[in-house]
């Protein structure tokens, strides 16, 4: 049958940096994730600035996973804003459960891609973007996916304010030597000496945890622009 739609071009489709995954969600969290609303979100990335204004620091969180150590964070720290953006549904649901429940004013979720969203933020928005355990991308075929590469750290200098920070982290170490070796290149200034320390407000992750009690060590970047 024929239809009216374009044919698609597969050789312009976006490079994604993750793959939806399956995951079973409660009864609770499905109606959380369809109840979704402006008090927990943010629908427009041109109007962060204006749930930013309040909050001491702001920050954006890439990519949270089920978000436990997103929570935590602002829980301990209720001056600072703190934006999560995640693609899969059942770490959306239950970050939206958990700000409901424990009256989290300072959090907010936005279920999109990061990659389109970046570029819609106005210039000099955050004080510090956190990376988490992205998907490495072990394959060599596959390493187009990963997320921090040079287009996007191109755009954090963008949105950084002076003294912004970048913190990542990774048990995958080809990876975080890549992304240590960009930074450098781009004139980053690095915190420790190869790999920084674990800042202090930043719980251990659930997936770190894991790692660390498999025997992987964890590789952590923390690194700021003028």
């Amino acid at each position: 049958m024929e239809t009216d739609r374009p044919p698609e071009n597969k050789h312009h489709a976006p490079v994604r940096s993750f793959v939806i995954r399956g995951g079973r969600m409660s009864e609770a969290r499905k109606k959380a994730l369809a109840e979704l609303s402006r008090e927990e979100s943010l629908d427009a990335p041109e109007d962060w600035g204006d749930w930013y204004r309040p909050f001491d620091r702001r920050l954006l969180e890439i990519g949270f996973g089920m978000g436990h150590a997103t929570v935590e964070i602002a829980r301990n720290c209720p001056r600072w804003g703190l934006v999560g953006l995640e693609v899969h549904p059942p770490g959306v649901a239950r970050v939206l459960q958990q700000i409901r429940e424990l009256g989290l004013a300072n959090l907010r979720v936005v279920r999109a891609d990061a990659q389109e969203v970046l570029t819609r933020l106005p210039d000099r928005l955050l004080d510090a973007v956190l990376v988490y355990f992205p998907d490495p991308w072990p394959k060599k075929r596959h390493h187009k996916r990963r997320l921090v590469q040079e287009p996007f750290l191109q755009e954090l200098e963008r949105l950084l304010r002076p003294g912004g920070m970048l913190n990542f982290a990774t048990d995958w170490e080809p990876y975080a030597r890549e992304v240590r070796e960009l930074l450098v290149k781009r004139g980053w200034h690095l915190e420790g000496g190869e790999w920084s320390p674990r800042p202090d407000w930043r719980p251990q992750t659930k997936f770190e945890r894991r790692a660390l009690n498999e025997g992987r060590p964890i590789y952590e970047l923390v690194a700021s622009r003028d």
